[in-house]
């Protein structure tokens, strides 16, 4: 409940506006049963630049080791390993979309850009798969789904994740709002159904509180000119996330039905009916 203070405060608020010109940058793999339906990948390359504010021979530049050149690398190395069983003569059963968005940092500008410009109509989109500073450290038992509880996306996820011997939990804080703040939600405004997904915290080595270490140190460094890469990373999470969900992608590709909205989701009732 709220509770007068008896204060009244009076601020000012100046705002810059200003125009830039920048890209996302688009890959595809073709659809074989499906070729006019697609499953769309995202990842934004762009961080947050240059602090101006910072004292002179003092390190300014944002490099976004793990927000987002992590989430990059994961989608090109879910692109190779898509490219390798196409590769293999068992080509996927709808098209594949890569999209390495820009602006996300800004307000998803390059998402919100690309969804509503889309390659595909969206009501083409099967579903779309995001990557955003993935885990760099060493493998999982878990895997945290943002905003867990809204598509049966997370179903086909946990059906991937048995037979790797590992399951899906709801990402460690909830109340950040994850799920609103990254590139997939401009899709799911749409009502493509979207999933944001991340290694767990219960590592192989350490477990639950070495996790808890990892996180602790990943925060301090969000949004710093701290977050670079560091040699002591092992990536083997990467890799072994990588392989996941270029199986997520997969099994939704050759779906025989188009990922749906859980009842209950408010972004259900903008969803476009599956194309027969």
């Amino acid at each position: 409940m709220a509770t007068p203070l008896g204060v009244h405060v009076r601020g000012e608020l100046v705002s810059v506006e200003r125009t830039v010109s920048d890209v996302n940058i688009v890959g595809e793999l073709p659809g074989s049963r499906w070729p006019a339906q697609a499953v769309v990948l995202t990842a934004h390359w762009d961080h947050l630049g240059h602090d101006d504010d910072a004292p002179a021979g003092t390190d300014a530049i944002f490099n976004g080791a793990i927000d987002n050149a992590s989430g990059v690398a994961s989608m090109l190395a879910v692109a190779t390993q898509l490219r390798v069983r196409e590769g293999a003569g068992r080509p996927l059963g709808r098209r594949m979309i890569f999209v390495a968005t820009t602006g996300e940092e800004e307000g998803l500008l390059g998402s919100r850009w690309y969804a509503t410009h889309p390659s595909v109509p969206v009501a083409d989109i099967a579903g779309v798969i995001n990557l955003d500073s993935t885990n760099v450290h060493g493998e999982t038992r878990t895997v945290q789904v943002i905003g867990r509880g809204q598509t049966d996306l997370e179903d086909t996820l946990a059906e991937v994740l048995v037979a790797e011997g590992r399951s899906v939990v709801a990402e460690d804080n909830p109340g950040s709002g994850g799920y609103y703040r990254s590139d997939h939600f401009s899709f799911a405004q749409l009502g493509v159904p979207a999933i944001y997904l991340r290694g767990g915290s219960d590592m192989h080595e350490g477990g639950e509180g070495q996790g808890k270490r990892i996180a602790e140190l990943k925060a301090a460094h969000y949004h710093t000119v701290d977050d670079e890469i560091d040699p002591s990373w092992s990536f083997a999470g990467t890799l072994q996330d990588a392989l996941t969900v270029a199986s997520l992608a997969a099994r939704v590709a050759d779906g025989e039905s188009m990922p749906q909205w859980k009842p209950g989701s408010e972004f259900a009732r903008v969803r476009a009916p599956s194309p027969k």
